[in-house]
């Protein structure tokens, strides 16, 4: 996290950046960049939203969590405004969090939302009390795939060829709704 604060601090400030930006899914990959580049390439306002685990006493945290610890540290160590809130982004009670950060410490508006959430599983709020899970469903729309892997219980020098069926329906909607679509908004 460290260098790439390093590296977006070494070059010019962003002009006419964001002031407010809301990251959701913003613990890792293109989540966390999205994060540190507006706070340290023009000093915005960052609220993250993220589902990472704390290090408890016999396991450590989850990396995301780390990362998340380690932005928050050093934004706040350059005056810069950055809070976070770890848990179902999905989920309303998360949601009236998020909204309540930015009405009372954000000034009421963000400039820039990115969304960048990577879901295993959406629950939907609505249906809580029965446990309705939609799981992902990582699916390509509407073409076969295809592959040549390795058949380790026929050899090294024995491929073999794999297809993936193309969009079939179902997995697509649940890979639509665990990335947000449809009420994840």
């Amino acid at each position: 996290v460290q260098e790439q604060i390093n590296f977006v601090k070494s070059h010019p400030k962003i002009e006419n950046g964001p002031k407010n930006v809301l990251v959701i899914g913003a613990s890792a990959g293109y989540g966390l960049a999205s994060r540190i580049v507006p706070a340290f390439g023009s000093g915005a306002n960052t609220l993250g939203v993220f589902f990472e685990k704390p290090g408890t006493e016999t396991r450590s945290g989850s990396a995301g969590w780390y990362n998340s610890a380690a932005f928050e540290k050093a934004a706040t160590a350059e005056g810069l405004f950055a809070k976070s809130l770890n848990g179902d982004a999905f989920s309303h009670e998360l949601k009236k969090q998020a909204v309540d950060i930015i009405k009372n410490e954000m000034g009421g508006k963000v400039d820039l939302i990115v969304y960048s959430l990577a879901s295993p599983r959406r629950t939907d709020p609505r249906d809580r009390w029965r446990g309705r899970c939609v799981p992902r469903a990582d699916v390509h729309y509407g073409h076969e795939e295809g592959s040549r892997g390795m058949d380790r219980a026929r050899g090294a020098d024995r491929g073999r060829n794999q297809s993936l069926g193309g969009y079939r329906g179902i997995g697509f909607r649940a890979g639509f709704r665990t990335a947000g679509g449809r009420r994840g908004r």
